[in-house]
């Protein structure tokens, strides 16, 4: 289970270094059953999970593709510095929140990359991943007409940023009123500015580099509290990188495991990475884990303090 899990190695060469490693001969359906019984013995670990994420004041969430056979497949994850839920879906929409659990009914700040797919969370708050606008902003930078805008909330936005990783250092709760306002009202004009850089173009529709200023700077309008929520609020993160650092694990087992066969795999793969890694985040050995795992005591997620 941990060089599936942990290392992503194939059934096939688990079986070879079985071999080779200990005199040991078994087959690669033996493997597969060992994978099988992870998965079902994670049931109760998931459902726990799932219940103490609903319950927390700030979760990350990202997607990305994989494949089952010839089928787009995808992992969704929602996770925490010290949890971390991924659940495989073969839909990429709000059908996999339903799914997963972990966002369903959720009240708390989701912070994620603008997917259509999180605004639908109509009962959450919402947090816009910085390293992403950054990237757009630098994209729409280069066309001369907009870099005096684009450049400058970009300054801003990294401004605000060290701004508050200061006031976490001073152990401040939240940065101090008279800041906030100056930062906001720095925000609206250099937002006033990326609309007034993109009028409405004269008997004609915009081109694809036009759109595509005039969608940023308007993005940047209508969610301003969004994007700025990590000012008001210092439980929040500048960046999405929590949950794009706990979907690097499927890329790797993509490369080194290639495809799933099934739906099963790819579910019981999802749900144990979920336990390896929320165990490694709370300081548990990953072969520590899998052994409680396997005496029928696997270990659970603490509630929070």
């Amino acid at each position: 289970a941990y060089l599936l899990g942990r290392q992503h190695i194939p059934n096939r060469r688990v079986a070879e270094a079985m071999a080779d490693l200990f005199g040991l001969q078994i087959s690669t359906g033996a493997v597969d059953s060992v994978y099988a019984e992870a998965g079902r013995r994670l049931r109760g670990f998931i459902a726990a999970l799932v219940v103490l994420l609903r319950s927390l004041p700030v979760l990350h969430a990202d997607e990305t593709s994989d494949r089952i056979g010839t089928k787009n497949c995808w992992m969704h994850v929602v996770s925490t510095s010290l949890y971390t839920l991924i659940h495989a879906s073969t839909t990429r929409g709000s059908d996999a929140i339903a799914e997963a659990g972990g966002l369903r009914g959720y009240r708390g700040i989701v912070v994620h990359d603008r997917l259509a797919l999180y605004w639908k969370l109509k009962g959450a708050k919402h947090g816009l991943c910085g390293a992403h606008l950054l990237r757009d902003l630098a994209d729409v930078a280069v066309v001369a007409t907009q870099t005096a805008w684009a450049a400058g909330l970009a300054a801003l936005l990294v401004e605000i940023n060290a701004a508050c990783e200061e006031a976490r250092r001073r152990r401040w709760k939240h940065l101090g009123l008279s800041t906030t306002r100056s930062f906001a009202k720095r925000y609206n004009a250099f937002v006033a500015a990326g609309l007034a850089a993109n009028p409405e173009p004269a008997h004609r529709e915009r081109n694809p580099v036009e759109r595509r200023s005039f969608n940023l700077a308007t993005a940047f309008a209508t969610h301003k509290v969004s994007i700025l929520r990590y000012m008001y609020d210092l439980q929040v993160d500048f960046t999405n990188n929590q949950a794009e650092r706990d979907l690097r694990p499927t890329k790797l087992h993509r490369k080194i495991s290639g495809l799933f066969l099934g739906q099963a795999g790819a579910e019981r793969f999802a749900h144990l990475r979920s336990y390896l890694s929320t165990t490694r985040k709370n300081g548990v050995p990953a072969i520590d884990a899998l052994i409680r795992l396997f005496e029928g005591d696997p270990w659970m997620p603490p509630v929070p303090t």
